[in-house]
């Protein structure tokens, strides 16, 4: 039984993990200010899993296994509280369009020019201004995966 609890927690965490970073991100409108938000919550989980799984597994072993469960169920219910208490300070992005559609239309675009060679200034490529509009943002141009 303790096995599958800690399989729930894990699929839990890593399920939640990538959803609130972006989430985080999206409260951000410089990318400084996202960049620096990013560095301190990658600090922040790390450090806290390692004192929450470390206080936890000496108040198990040298108190009471019961103890190690209230610091955890009064942990998660401290966050739930100011989760609850700071949602209506959050700013909301609205989606813009389905992301599966987004994904089978770099996939598929990428398979029709598998064989096309880039120009070797990135100015000469071919730009779409209305999709800018559209969407909102637009991918930036890089040098990495050709």
């Amino acid at each position: 039984m303790a096995n599958i609890s800690l399989y729930m927690v894990a699929v839990g965490f890593e399920a939640t993990r990538p959803c609130l970073s972006s989430f985080g991100g999206d409260q951000f409108d410089e990318k400084k200010q996202r960049s620096s938000f990013f560095n301190w919550s990658f600090m922040i989980q790390n450090v806290g899993m390692m004192i929450s799984t470390s206080a936890v597994v000496w108040l198990e072993t040298n108190v009471s296994s019961a103890s190690g469960l209230g610091v955890s169920v009064t942990a998660i219910a401290l966050a739930l509280v100011c989760f609850s208490f700071g949602t209506p300070m959050c700013c909301f992005q609205q989606p813009g369009g389905s992301p599966l559609t987004k994904l089978c239309q770099v996939i598929i675009a990428s398979i029709r020019k598998y064989d096309v060679r880039l120009p070797s200034d990135a100015s000469a490529l071919y730009e779409l201004s209305h999709i800018e509009e559209e969407d909102g943002y637009k991918l930036q141009h890089t040098d990495q995966l050709r």
